[in-house]
């Protein structure tokens, strides 16, 4: 009798029988919806990779990336076609390696994540400033310049501008999956016609006419003294100048593999599909289409899209940048010996807008520019809100989370969190960085990544129930995931590696910190669970309800 009693009592292993969400995304919006994480990663890093990582190839390390991300999709829309749940790869890694794993991946994740949502918040309103300042420039009207420089030069302007962008996304994502994918083709159609008009110009052009463009736009000499001030470095402050054999595009191995921290960076979110899991409509096609079509068309358009202006300007890329971005001690160094050129931001829309000629077509790319930045934003914030949700509904952070509003079928409260969570990655952008941002996110990925990999190479041994109900794919007699599993695992110990090289020790400490975060959550979480008569190990052995 007593223990009838207590099995009776005992909770059910999820919060409720289904999740409440709908499936409103068709198979063909999971393209766009891969291609919505196109932002800083390629609009302001593929450029300013010139100065971070010097003598690199950029187009070449973009390139490379592309190939071994789409394995790395490919990995999740392999393991999301048996498991189509919301939450992605945080569902597939619990049910593969179990509760520790899923949690120890997950949260550095959703930190991680929420640290770009902030950052891109940030970087939005940068875009726009700058191109407020190249249009005035041009047109000379003083009041577009000084709106564009009040926006450059305040971080507290840049703030509330991020403020804003993330109470935005926040409010699309709340009205649920319907008004979200119709923003998401919007969000993809219109900057993608502006990154179209932004290669035609830079793929009619050559050095030598950009010299003439951009001696019209800033004045005559500018692009000269661009190139004195790099070569003349500041000795008093220590900073050589710039030269072809340490800066010059291709010169250096080490540093063209070193770009796979921004690229990856650049490439990251083109698994989204996943984290959408229980919304879409026909998930075994649709899987696959969102994680192997969605990212190899990225690759195609990040290839001509990042090596356009290499090829229009050359070397003046890396000299533009290692002028405007060296500094000592945090204090830039070079920029204030320019006396013709204004201070500006290293953004593709920068290099792009010399071109345009029209100011309105100057405002236009700079503009698309900023909502590519502004789709990765939301992108982001959906993903965060997609993972707490998951959690929560493996009773892994506390169960409200877990709810959804009845009206738009969105999870409200993993939002509200979500938004607090983005506005921790706005400070730290502001206070500390685009660079340092990047870098401190894969390193806190660290985990993730590796027991991601190291699921998708154990998959097909561990759970075959699970694994023969997607793409039980072979090799000859070897498990096709399992393959791609361990060259994704390579890559990425590369890549988490030369990440904790290049990072200060503040960011190290971040990182560490996230890491000590996890592990004392876990166990203060899993023997909640237990004194509540949950049985953990159960709930990451079943697959959760769509």
């Amino acid at each position: 009798m007593g223990l009838e009693i207590t099995l009776a009592s005992k909770p059910p292993l999820f919060v409720r029988k289904a999740t409440g969400l709908t499936r409103e995304i068709s198979v063909l919006s999971t393209i766009p919806l891969s291609w919505l994480c196109i932002g800083a990663g390629i609009n302001v890093f593929s450029v300013e990779g010139s100065f971070s990582f010097p003598g690199a190839n950029v187009p070449l390390g973009y390139f490379m990336c592309g190939i071994f991300y789409v394995i790395f999709t490919a990995i999740l829309g392999l393991m999301a076609v048996a498991m189509p749940r919301t939450g992605g790869d945080y569902v597939s890694t619990g049910r593969i390696l179990g509760p520790f794993a899923g949690i120890f991946s997950g949260i550095p994740r959703i930190v991680g994540l929420a640290f770009i949502g902030g950052l891109l918040g940030g970087v939005t309103g940068i875009l726009i400033g700058a191109g407020l300042l190249q249009a005035g420039t041009l047109v000379n009207n003083a009041t577009w310049i000084d709106w564009g420089l009040w926006i450059l030069t305040n971080t507290e302007v840049q703030f509330g501008l991020g403020i804003l962008f993330i109470l935005i996304s926040f409010l699309i994502l709340l009205v649920g999956s319907r008004v979200f994918m119709w923003a998401t083709w919007v969000l993809v159609i219109i900057p993608a016609i502006g990154s179209i008009v932004a290669m035609i110009l830079l793929y009619t052009n050559t050095p030598a006419t950009a010299q003439t463009a951009w001696d019209n736009m800033f004045g005559t000499g500018a692009w000269q003294e661009i190139v004195d001030v790099a070569s003349a470095g500041d000795p008093a402050n220590g900073v050589a100048g710039w030269t072809a054999t340490e800066y010059g595009m291709g010169v250096n191995w080490d540093s063209t593999f070193k770009i796979l921290i921004p690229a990856y960076f650049a490439y990251g979110g083109s698994e989204a599909t996943v984290y959408w899991g229980s919304e879409v409509k026909e998930p075994r096609k649709s899987m696959l289409i969102g994680t192997i079509v969605g990212p190899l068309l990225m690759w195609i358009f990040y290839t001509v899209f990042v090596y356009s202006v290499y090829y229009s300007y050359g070397n003046f890329v890396s000299q533009t940048a290692f002028v405007m971005m060296t500094k000592v001690d945090d204090v830039p160094v070079l920029v204030n010996n320019l006396t013709i050129n204004p201070e500006l931001p290293i953004s593709f829309p920068t290099f792009v807008s010399v071109f345009a000629g029209d100011p309105s077509l100057v405002f236009f790319i700079s503009l698309t520019s900023a909502l590519w930045i502004f789709g990765v934003c939301v992108l982001i914030m959906g993903m965060v809100s997609k993972l707490i949700f998951a959690m929560s509904f493996d009773r892994f952070v506390p169960e409200g989370l877990a709810s959804v509003n009845d009206r738009f079928h969105s999870p409200h409260w993993a939002l509200a969190l979500t938004f607090i969570c983005a506005i921790i990655g706005l400070i730290i952008f502001i206070y500390y960085g685009a660079l340092a941002a990047i870098v401190d996110t894969t390193i806190i990925w660290f985990f993730w990544s590796t027991l991601l990999c190291v699921a998708a190479t154990i998959y097909p041994i561990t759970r075959p129930e699970i694994w023969e109900r997607g793409y039980a794919l072979r090799v000859a007699a070897f498990p096709l995931i399992s393959l791609l599993g361990i060259i994704s695992f390579i890559v990425y110990m590369y890549v988490n590696t030369a990440a904790i090289v290049q990072a200060v020790s503040d960011i190290l400490y971040l990182a560490i910190g996230v890491w000590a975060f996890t592990l004392v959550y876990y166990v203060a979480y899993a023997l909640y669970n237990r004194r509540r008569g949950i049985d953990v190990e159960a709930v990451y052995r079943e697959i959760p309800p769509a």
